[in-house]
């Protein structure tokens, strides 16, 4: 059984990687509206919304090619993102269906709190690492830690399985879960 451990620690992104972040947070956020949106109004009219493999379907076999996938997504927007984005509107849509929560609102770009998800990709070789100083995640290259040595690094005994970049405040953070392998 793997043993799970989760870090969360300040990170010190280059502009370069912060233009990135800010692009990838803002294509999530306008998934999660679109999504929320569609769900919504399926929910009102029917009763019922398309769970997360349709819309996924729907987004890249219709809405990018009819915006010609000229619509602020950025170039090579993680999948994994994607889907995880999903996930969480339709755990919010489950709620609300059975009355748990009220009426769920769209994220706002003033006001929203931006998170990315990332995990390691292998159909496409892509594997999160970590140095002592260094973390090194699908899409963004090597990140600067501030606090060097918090995340564990010795890659014989322990590996980062997913995590989570987030901003609040003009201030970057990630979160990740490490499989300690003993």
């Amino acid at each position: 059984m793997a043993d799970y451990s989760s870090y969360r620690t300040e990170i010190d992104p280059t502009d370069r990687q912060k233009k990135i972040l800010d692009k990838n947070f803002d294509a999530c956020r306008k998934i999660f509206n679109l999504y929320l949106s569609r769900a919504m109004e399926q929910y009102d009219k029917t009763g019922k919304y398309e769970n997360v493999e349709e819309f996924v379907d729907w987004f890249y076999k219709i809405y990018m090619r009819s915006q010609k996938l000229s619509c602020g997504f950025p170039r090579g927007f993680n999948n994994v993102s994607i889907k995880k984005v999903c996930r969480n509107v339709n755990i919010i849509m489950d709620r609300y269906a059975s009355r748990k929560i009220g009426r769920p609102r769209s994220k706002s770009e003033k006001y929203g709190r931006a998170s990315l998800y990332f995990a390691n990709i292998k159909s496409r070789h892509e594997y999160i690492s970590c140095e002592r100083h260094r973390i090194y995640a699908p899409g963004f290259g090597g990140i600067r830690l501030k606090e060097k040595g918090y995340i564990p690094f010795d890659n014989k005994r322990v590996r980062i399985v997913s995590g989570f970049i987030s901003e609040h405040l003009g201030r970057y953070y990630i979160s990740v879960n490490v499989d300690n392998r003993g």
